[in-house]
């Protein structure tokens, strides 16, 4: 049996794991894509809108096109679903793009929500005990530079920017 003393311990992990206000807890927030809307951020984040030929996120007043050597990443896994998660609590600001062959494999972009040009990408694979491994992209400079410079001026200003085309192959990191 137990201790009382293991059981109110389990029963304090669990509590400050799931309120939400507490400060204590993180959370995330599952995103709806539809008809190019992104459906779930807050109001200060629309129109929330991804042009999955294109590559171009907008949120609110800001506008990302995506490099086409990541474009050309992304296309290479044929067969991808886009799924999108987000959070905007506790100092927690982002939204997660996703592009999986099935879960826990593929390439994920993460943003910051109040600046896209702060960018992260993985590479996810799975693994055989039913976890998986995240693997930040190995990129030259001048990748990482196209990168940062995917964000462009609102979308009431600028509309069908030329993508930058770097043809250097992307690596996964291995630590």
């Amino acid at each position: 049996m137990k201790s009382s003393k293991t059981v109110t311990m389990a029963l304090v992990a669990f509590l400050v794991g799931t309120l939400p206000e507490s400060g204590l807890s993180h959370m995330d927030t599952d995103l709806r894509y539809r008809f190019g809307k992104i459906i779930g951020l807050p109001e200060e984040y629309q129109p929330a809108t991804f042009d999955r030929r294109e590559f171009v996120l907008v949120l609110g007043d800001q506008r990302y096109e995506f490099p086409q050597f990541l474009i050309d990443l992304i296309r290479a896994q044929r067969g991808y679903r886009i799924s999108m998660h987000g959070s905007w609590y506790q100092g927690h600001h982002y939204i997660a793009i996703d592009f999986h062959r099935r879960k826990n494999d593929g390439i994920s972009c993460l943003f910051g929500l109040n600046d896209l040009s702060k960018i992260s990408v993985t590479i996810d694979t799975p693994l055989e005990n039913g976890g998986y491994r995240s693997e930040h992209v190995e990129m030259t400079e001048e990748q990482r530079s196209a990168l940062h410079h995917g964000l462009k001026p609102s979308p009431q200003t600028q509309t069908g920017a030329n993508k930058s085309e770097i043809s250097s192959p992307i690596t996964p990191r291995v630590d």
